[in-house]
């Protein structure tokens, strides 16, 4: 990684969230670099798209497990609070 580039935009935030590992590999390689790698690789169109299908359906389960801990973060939080509330009712 660059040591001189310690700090991180808002849009490399929205990277990281939308995938960790995008927003690895443009950091460590940079963008430029990303794309003469992957020109040198000389995949032909039906492996990438084949590649493409593969990050899509990552993408959406990795979303979809994001959004299934999300929920589960405020139905603990609801529950807390419920408990919370009624201890502090009980101790009146």
């Amino acid at each position: 990684m660059k040591k001189s580039s310690t700090r991180i935009s808002a849009n490399e935030l929205n990277r990281f969230m939308y995938c960790p590992n995008q927003w690895y590999y443009k950091r460590v390689y940079g963008a430029k670099s990303l794309t003469q790698m992957y020109e040198a690789l000389d995949i032909e169109h039906s492996e990438h798209t084949e590649h493409f299908t593969k990050g899509m359906k990552h993408h959406t389960s990795y979303h979809f497990r994001y959004r299934i801990m999300k929920v589960i973060r405020i139905i603990i939080l609801i529950g807390l609070l419920i408990l919370i509330f009624k201890g502090v009712s009980i101790w009146k």
